[in-house]
C-alpha cells in the first residue's frame, strides 16, 4: 500500500466578538473566500501575507502567524501563532492567484502597490521534518492544517501562542486562549489519516496543555506510515473578499459586464509586538474601487485610494464611478489627506487645504492611470462624474472654498455663498486629467450642492441637487423660478443645464415644496427629458395627478420621481414614493425602453403592498371583463384573495415585506409614468440602504449600499454573507421584469363560468387556470390568442361538435372537462411576451351565450 496522510481540524473563533448577529453570519452556508494577499509594501514588515476577517487581521512572518483581535468598542490585542522549535521558514503561496489588489497611499510613488496577488491559501514547508503547515479556506472561513508526511510524530509536534494571557481546555474538549482582547475558542481536534486515494480515516486525538501559552496534540495513530493533517478552522468569514469594504456608494458596468464598486474602506497598521496594543487600532479611512466577475463572484481586482494620515471624521470616499467604452474606470470623490496619491503632470497635485474633491483613472486592471486632486482652502467634494464619447470627463459636486479653480468666461467665476455655506460646481477635465477645460460655480447665497449629473447628445451638463438659496439662478420659463422652502433650514431641490463649453447657463429651476426637498439622481432620456428622483418632506411637492402615487405617503420624508420637458419648462410626469415612514430615493437609471428604476430606503411597513394595487387606478388596459377591475404587473398577495401572501417572492415583487428597520427599495416606472411595474424591498432584519443603482443589458438591476443585517437576502455567485463589522457594503442584483406575475377573476354569474387566471409571463414558468360555476361533467374551451383584427372579447360565441369559432388566431386551445365540483383546472408553461402586447383568454361553456374572458396587457 502506499504511504497516505493525516490530517486533524480545529476550529478557531473569538468570544468577544460573537454577537448574536455575527452568530448569525457565520451559520450562512455560503462565504465567499479568505484572501491571503501578498506584501508588496502596503503593509509594515516583516508580514509576506495579509489576511482580514471580521474583528481580526492575520498577518504572516517567516516565523508564524501573528493574529490582531480586533472587539467592536473594545481595545485590540496581538497574538503570535507559531509551531514551536520550527525552522524559519517562508509562506509560500497555493495555487493560483484569485484576484489582485492594487493600494495607492500616500504621494510618495514608491510606496504605492499594483497589482498584490490573492490566493486561497499559503504554506509553510518542512518546518519540521516532514511537517507542513497550511493556511487556506474552507466554506469561507480561515484555517490552518498542519499536514504530516508518513512516518512524522505528531506527538511532538507543540504550538505556542506569545501573548495568551492563558489557555483551558473546554467541556466539549476544546482550547479556550484568553487575550487581552477576549477568548479565542479552539474547537476540540479534528485528525484524520489520509489515504492515497484521497479516502479519510477520522483519528482519535486530543489536546493536552503544558503551560499558558503552549500546548500539543496527542494523537493516536494507526498507521504511522500513512500521512497525517490536522487541520484547524477560524471561523472568520470574510465581506467583498476579506472585510475591505464599509460603505459601497457606487457601481458602473463593464462592457464585459462586470461590476465595479465605489466607496469606504478602513485598514490597519501591522502590530509589531505581541500582547495587548495600547487602544484601539487607528487605521485609514481610504476610497476603494472593486471590480466583480459575476459569472462567478471572483474580485478581479481591489484598488485603494488615500492618504495615510487622513481624518477620521472626513475620510477618503469615492462617491462616484463610470467606466469609458475602453474599460477605463474613472472615480471621483473626497479626500481629506495631505497626501493623497495624485501623479506627475496632474492638474492639482498637492492638497489647498481643508478637504479635496479627488478625480482618478483607473486602467481595466485596477493599476493607477492617473490621479488629481481639485479644490481650495475650504471643504470640496466631488459627488458625480459623467464621460463624454471623446474620453472629456464632467464632475460636479459641492464647495466651501471662495477659491475653488474656475476658468475665464465660465458661467460664474466667483463664489456666491455667505460665511459657513457652500455653492455647487460643476469642471469639465481634459482626458489625460492635466488640464482644467472651463470650471464654475452654480448656486446662490446660502447652501447648494449638486449630487447628480449627466450629458446630453450635445454634451451639455445637466445637474441636479439641493439649494437654500433664495436668489438661485433660475432663467424665464423654467418650470419654477421662484424658492419654495418655508424657512433657513430648508431647501428645495434644483435642477439645470450648462452650454457644453461651461460659459452659459440654458435653464434653471426649482423643484420644492415648503419642506425640505433634495434631489440625489438624474438621468436624461434620448429626447434630453431630465428624470430626477430624490427625497421630499412636504406634501405639496408638485405631483401630477395620473402619477401612480399622486398622494404623499405620510412620513418624515417620500421620495419623489419626476420627469421634467428637456426645456425644463414643465413637468412631464411626477410622483410619490413613500409610506408611513422615512422613504428616501438615492439613484436612478433607464432602461432601453426609457422605464425609470430608481433605488433608495424605506422605513414603511406595508410600502410595497400598499403600492401595488395602484397599478392601474383607472383599470384601463391591464386586466379586465367588461369593465370589472383586476390588477397585474405585482405580487398577487395583496389584490387577488389565494395568491401568495405578503413576505411572497415572485418575479414581479421580490420582497413585500419590510425586513428590519429600514430596507433597501428599488422600483420601475412605466415610461409615461402612469404606472409602476415594479416595487420591492431589498432587506434583511437590520438595516439597508441602497445608494447606488446600475442596469445590465437585459434590465437587471445592480444595486449597492450599505447593511447591518447578518440574514440580507444572498443568492448565486454574488453571494456576500454577513457584516463584517458594525456595518458593511452590499452587492446585489435583482431581475426587474417589465411584466411577471399576473392573478385575475373574471365576474362569473349564473349563466357564465368564472375564469381565474395565475402564472407569470418568464419562459418556462408555470400557469395556473380555473374555470368554475360548471355543471359536473361538462366540457368548457379555454382559448389564448394575440391581439388583432377580430381580437376583442366575445360576449358570446358558439361550440359545435368540439369545434370553436373564433375570429382570431389561436395560439392555445384547451377543451378541459368539470369535475364533480364543476370546475376545470389546467396548468402549463407560459410564452414571454413583448410590451404593449396582449394576450386574451376566453372560456365557453354549454349554452348559447356562456363567455368569460380576460385580456392581459404588458406594460
Amino acid at each position: 500500500m502506499r504511504p497516505t496522510a493525516l490530517v486533524a481540524v480545529f476550529s478557531l473563533c473569538f468570544l468577544a466578538s460573537l454577537t448574536p448577529t455575527s452568530l448569525h453570519a457565520q451559520a450562512h452556508p455560503q462565504r465567499p473566500p479568505f484572501l491571503f494577499v501578498e506584501n508588496l509594501g502596503q503593509e509594515a514588515a516583516p508580514a509576506r501575507f495579509v489576511a482580514r476577517g471580521e474583528s481580526l487581521s492575520v498577518f504572516f512572518t517567516p516565523g508564524g502567524a501573528r493574529l490582531v483581535l480586533e472587539p467592536e468598542g473594545g481595545a485590540a490585542a496581538a497574538v503570535f501563532l507559531a509551531l514551536e522549535g520550527a525552522r524559519r521558514a517562508e509562506p509560500e503561496a497555493l495555487g493560483q492567484p484569485l484576484t489582485r489588489i492594487h493600494s495607492y497611499r500616500g504621494r510618495d510613488p514608491s510606496r504605492w502597490v499594483s497589482d498584490a496577488r490573492a490566493f486561497a491559501g499559503l504554506a509553510y514547508r518542512n518546518l519540521h521534518e516532514g511537517v507542513d503547515l497550511h493556511f487556506v479556506t474552507r466554506e469561507g472561513r480561515l484555517s490552518y492544517d498542519l499536514v504530516l508526511a508518513p512516518g512524522a510524530d505528531a506527538g511532538g509536534l507543540v504550538m505556542r501562542c506569545e501573548g495568551a494571557l492563558g489557555l483551558a481546555l473546554t467541556d466539549d474538549g476544546g482550547l479556550a486562549v484568553r487575550t487581552a482582547a477576549g477568548t479565542l475558542q479552539q474547537s476540540a481536534p479534528l485528525v484524520w489519516e489520509r489515504a492515497a486515494d484521497g479516502s479519510r480515516d477520522p483519528v482519535p486525538a486530543r489536546f493536552v496543555l503544558l503551560d499558558q501559552q503552549r500546548w500539543r496534540f496527542d494523537v493516536q495513530r494507526r498507521d504511522p506510515q500513512r500521512a497525517l493533517v490536522i487541520d484547524p478552522g477560524l471561523t472568520w468569514g470574510s465581506h467583498l473578499g476579506g472585510g475591505l469594504a464599509d460603505r459601497a456608494q457606487a457601481v458602473a458596468l463593464t462592457p464585459e459586464g462586470h461590476v465595479i464598486v465605489a466607496g469606504s474602506t478602513g485598514s490597519h497598521d501591522f502590530p509589531t509586538t505581541p500582547g495587548a496594543i495600547q487602544g484601539a487600532i487607528t487605521g485609514y479611512n481610504d476610497a476603494f474601487v472593486v471590480r466583480i466577475d459575476p459569472s462567478d463572484g471572483a474580485f478581479m481586482f481591489a484598488t485603494f485610494l488615500g492618504g495615510a494620515d487622513a481624518v477620521i471624521f472626513r475620510p477618503d470616499v469615492a462617491q462616484a464611478v463610470t467606466v469609458g467604452d475602453d474599460g477605463f474606470v474613472l472615480v471621483a470623490g473626497t479626500s481629506a489627506s495631505p497626501d493623497f496619491p495624485t501623479t506627475s503632470g496632474a492638474l492639482q497635485q498637492l492638497s489647498s487645504g481643508g478637504t479635496d474633491a479627488f478625480v482618478a483613472r483607473l486602467h481595466p486592471d485596477g493599476s493607477l492611470n492617473w490621479s488629481t486632486l481639485l479644490g481650495g482652502s475650504g471643504h470640496d467634494e466631488a459627488t458625480a462624474l459623467a464621460l463624454d464619447a471623446d474620453g472629456t470627463l464632467t464632475v460636479a459636486g459641492m464647495t466651501f472654498s471662495n477659491d475653488f479653480p474656475t476658468s475665464a468666461g465660465a458661467f460664474d467665476e466667483s463664489f456666491n455663498s455667505l460665511a459657513l455655506t457652500n455653492d455647487g460646481w460643476v469642471a469639465r477635465l481634459s482626458s489625460d486629467g492635466a488640464a482644467l477645460a472651463w470650471s464654475t460655480y452654480l448656486g446662490g447665497s446660502l447652501r447648494d450642492e449638486l449630487c447628480a449629473l449627466a450629458l446630453d447628445a450635445l454634451g451639455r451638463p445637466v445637474v441636479a441637487g439641493l439649494t437654500g438659496s433664495s436668489d438661485l439662478p433660475t432663467t424665464p420659463g423654467a418650470f419654477d423660478t421662484s424658492f419654495n422652502g418655508g424657512g433657513s433650514t430648508e431647501t428645495d431641490a434644483l435642477v439645470a443645464r450648462l452650454s457644453a463649453d461651461g460659459s452659459d447657463l440654458e435653464w434653471c429651476t426649482y423643484l420644492g415644496s415648503v419642506e425640505r426637498v433634495e434631489a440625489q439622481a438624474l438621468a436624461l432620456s434620448a429626447l434630453g427629458e431630465v428624470l430626477v428622483a430624490g427625497e421630499t418632506h412636504g406634501s405639496d411637492f408638485p405631483v401630477t395627478p395620473d402619477a401612480p402615487q399622486p398622494v404623499y405617503g405620510g412620513g418624515a420624508c417620500d421620495g419623489f420621481v419626476t420627469r421634467l420637458a428637456s426645456d425644463g419648462g414643465s413637468l412631464v410626469w411626477s410622483s410619490f414614493l413613500g409610506g408611513a415612514a422615512d422613504d428616501r430615493l438615492e439613484a436612478l437609471a433607464l432602461s432601453s425602453g426609457e422605464q425609470a428604476t430608481v433605488a433608495g430606503s424605506s422605513g414603511s411597513l406595508g410600502l410595497i403592498a400598499g403600492l401595488l394595487p395602484k397599478l392601474s387606478p383607472a383599470a384601463s388596459g391591464l386586466l379586465s371583463d367588461s369593465g370589472v377591475v383586476v390588477s397585474q404587473g405585482g405580487s398577487p398577495g395583496p389584490l387577488v384573495p389565494g395568491g401568495p401572501g405578503p413576505g411572497a417572492r415572485s418575479a414581479a415583487a421580490f420582497d413585500l415585506s419590510l425586513g428590519g428597520t429600514q430596507d433597501g427599495l428599488i422600483a420601475r416606472f412605466s415610461s409615461d409614468g402612469a404606472r409602476l411595474l415594479y416595487a420591492s424591498f431589498y432587506g434583511g432584519s437590520g438595516r439597508e440602504q441602497a445608494l447606488g443603482l446600475a442596469l445590465d443589458e437585459v434590465g437587471a438591476a445592480w444595486i449597492v449600499g450599505l447593511s447591518d443585517s447578518a440574514d440580507l437576502p444572498l443568492a448565486g455567485a454574488s453571494v456576500q454573507p454577513g457584516p463584517q463589522g458594525a456595518q458593511d457594503a452590499f452587492v446585489a442584483r435583482m431581475s426587474v421584469p417589465p411584466l411577471s406575475w399576473f392573478a385575475a377573476d373574471s365576474a362569473g354569474d349564473g349563466a357564465r363560468p368564472r375564469l381565474s387566471a395565475r402564472g407569470a409571463f418568464e419562459p418556462g414558468s408555470p400557469w395556473s387556470l380555473r374555470v368554475s360555476g360548471l355543471r359536473p361533467g361538462a366540457r368548457v374551451w379555454l382559448l389564448a390568442g394575440p391581439p388583432g383584427p377580430g381580437a376583442p372579447l366575445l360576449a358570446c360565441a358558439a361550440s359545435r361538435a368540439g369545434a370553436v369559432l373564433a375570429p382570431w388566431p389561436v395560439n392555445l386551445a384547451l377543451c378541459l372537462p368539470a369535475d364533480a365540483r364543476g370546475e376545470a383546472r389546467w396548468a402549463g408553461p407560459s410564452w414571454p411576451l413583448s410590451s404593449g402586447e396582449a394576450l386574451v383568454l376566453q372560456a365557453w361553456g354549454p349554452g348559447p351565450c356562456n363567455s368569460a374572458a380576460l385580456q392581459l396587457v404588458t406594460p
